[in-house]
Formats: structure tokens, C-alpha cells, sequence
């Protein structure tokens, strides 16, 4: 924008939020693609930073004071996280004045300078739908991988609705969301271990979702994160997490049936290796009772999980791969 936009003047037509913790390599770049954005209306920045140990909050600070206009910085002195604080619904949502809301954690970044413009113009015109997001690149941090690979949703070719993303947990990158923002989550959602697949039931429940087939945004893959880890427990309790949603939501909106025990086939199917390398006793028992007595499985496989199931060898393992789909 050519003119800073005074806060008490004019009401932002778009709110950017963005939450950052321990982020110094990578919030820069974060900003900066806020910043580059091109749009015919008024937007504002809200950055909050959850007590970060690095030199995060004092980039943040200095970008807020070179736009005091528009970049609006909450540093906290304590990190909320690790209180069970809800900081996003509590202190950020609760800051946002616009109209519709976008959402950035602080390693993510834009790179389509009409990002919002595209969005904004979309919902304007397009009155049920609740929220509008992009394709977008992932980028791979210190992994034997492509530094950048693009991620397709293909939302058209899925046929997203309620029920599948239940289903399938498919995973659409928040930082190329922009929703209206009665669409946010309340302040009492539940405390869980992602904020954003609840987020987008609500309102794919409640309204329709738009994908716009154009790359906008990089999300940042590191190494070991919440949802990205090589450490078979941390994968097991996020998963267990995702699962606890699942099940909350499919009581919440009174799935069918059919729907509710194509989650626990695909949930179990899911966590058996890691239960099994992490040597996680109490998740192999919860699989084993589920394989027991749902899955039409022949007997020597049955034989097999009985086998296991009270501890007579873990090589029987192999026998339920060879068998568990025949």
C-alpha cells in the first residue's frame, strides 16, 4: 500500500494473523511476503509472539516500529503454549478488525503478491462460501527431499465436503487460508493438538470451502515438529490427537454410522507400525482388540494377532502383513 493505514481511522478490510515462536531464520521472510501484498483495500498485520528464546520478538519489534500503522506485534513475556493457552482464539482473533481473516504461522511464507486481492475479490462475490484457499509449495527443510515440491489439493477432483475431510484428514495449508471471519473458532474451542482440522469442520459443517487453483504460499516442512517427526512416539501421540477430533466432531455433527467406523479402519490402520516401534503396548492392545473383532480376516492371521496379542513373539507380525489384507 502506498499510504499507511491509521488504526482508528479506517476499519481493515482483512486482518492477517500470524503466530510465531522461535522463528529467527525464517520470520523475515514471513513479513515480508505480507508486505508485498497488493490490494485496493486496507489490511493489518497481527503478529504474535509466544515468548520466543531467539531474536524472534526483536525482528517482529522492529518491523512494527518501521510500520506502526500497520503492523500490530503482541510479544508475551511467558510462553502461552506450554500454559494450555489458547492464545490464537484469546489474544489474537480477538485483535482482528477485518472483515475476512488470514492466517500465517511465522516459518510459512507468501509469495503471490495478489494473494489476498485474488481471495478477497472471490468472497465478495460469492456470498456462501466461508473460506477460500490455494495450492501451495512445500518447502523442505534440511530433508533428503526437493527443496520445493508443489503439493496439489485438487479440491474439484476430491469433491471436498464434511464428511471426507473427517474421513481423510487431508490437510490444506492454513497459511493460504482467508475466511469471513464469523467463520473463526470461538474462544472455548477445545484445547487440541491442531487447531486448524477442527477449524475447517466447523465450517465446511456450516458453509462452502473454495479452491483457487493458483500457488500462493510455502509451507515450511522442518525436520521435527508436531505433525513432522522421525520419533515414532511423538507420530503416535500426534496421531492419537488427530483421532480424538475425529470422534469429537463425528458426535458433534451426528455422522453416520458407516462414516464413523471408516475413521477407526483407516485410524488403527494408521498407528500399528508406530504403536509397534515405539513398543507402545497399551495403542498395539487397542489395535489388536479392534483387528480381532471387526476386521474379516482368515485364520491364520487371526492366529497371528492372537499370538501377539498375548506377547508370544513379535515376529508374528510379519504374518499379519502377509494375511491382514486377503
Amino acid at each position: 500500500m502506498d499510504k499507511l493505514i491509521n488504526r482508528l481511522e479506517i476499519k481493515p478490510l482483512v486482518s492477517i494473523a500470524c503466530i510465531t515462536f522461535n522463528h529467527e531464520p525464517y520470520i523475515r521472510q514471513c513479513i515480508d511476503g505480507f508486505l508485498l501484498q497488493k490490494t485496493n483495500f486496507p489490511y493489518e498485520i497481527i503478529i504474535h509472539d509466544d515468548a520466543s528464546t531467539d531474536k524472534t520478538d526483536l525482528i517482529v519489534k522492529g518491523y512494527a516500529d518501521q510500520y506502526p500503522n500497520l503492523i500490530f506485534p503482541i510479544c508475551q513475556s511467558e510462553n502461552q503454549y506450554s500454559k494450555g493457552i489458547n492464545f490464537l482464539c484469546l489474544n489474537v482473533f480477538p485483535k482482528c478488525q477485518g472483515k475476512y481473516i488470514a492466517f500465517c504461522e511465522g516459518d510459512d511464507y507468501w509469495i503471490d503478491p495478489l494473494k489476498l486481492q485474488k481471495q478477497v475479490d472471490f468472497l465478495e462475490y460469492h456470498s456462501e462460501y466461508g473460506l477460500v484457499y490455494t495450492d501451495v509449495n512445500w518447502d523442505y527443510q534440511g530433508m533428503d527431499k526437493l527443496d520445493k515440491s508443489v503439493f496439489k489439493n485438487e479440491i474439484e477432483k476430491h469433491k471436498i465436503d464434511f464428511n471426507w475431510l473427517l474421513i481423510n484428514t487431508g490437510y490444506f495449508a492454513p497459511c493460504t487460508w482467508l475466511c469471513k471471519k464469523e467463520y473463526l473458532p470461538s474462544a472455548d474451542i477445545k484445547s487440541y493438538v491442531d487447531l486448524t482440522f477442527p477449524w475447517m469442520l466447523d465450517i465446511l459443517a456450516n458453509s462452502k470451502v473454495y479452491y483457487l487453483p493458483e500457488t500462493t504460499s510455502n509451507y515450511r516442512v522442518l525436520q521435527d515438529s508436531a505433525s513432522h517427526s522421525k520419533d515414532p512416539n511423538k507420530m503416535l501421540s500426534y496421531r492419537n490427537g488427530i483421532f480424538q477430533i475425529q470422534l469429537d466432531y463425528a458426535k458433534k455433527y451426528s455422522v453416520d454410522l458407516n462414516i464413523l467406523n471408516k475413521i477407526k479402519e483407516i485410524y488403527y490402520d494408521s498407528i500399528f507400525i508406530c504403536a509397534i516401534v515405539s513398543d507402545n503396548m497399551k495403542s498395539i492392545d487397542e489395535c489388536l482388540d479392534y483387528y480381532l473383532i471387526n476386521k474379516p480376516i482368515r485364520i491364520q492371521t487371526k492366529i497371528a494377532l492372537l499370538m501377539l496379542k498375548y506377547r508370544l513373539g513379535k515376529s508374528v507380525i510379519k504374518l499379519f502383513f502377509n494375511f491382514k489384507h486377503r
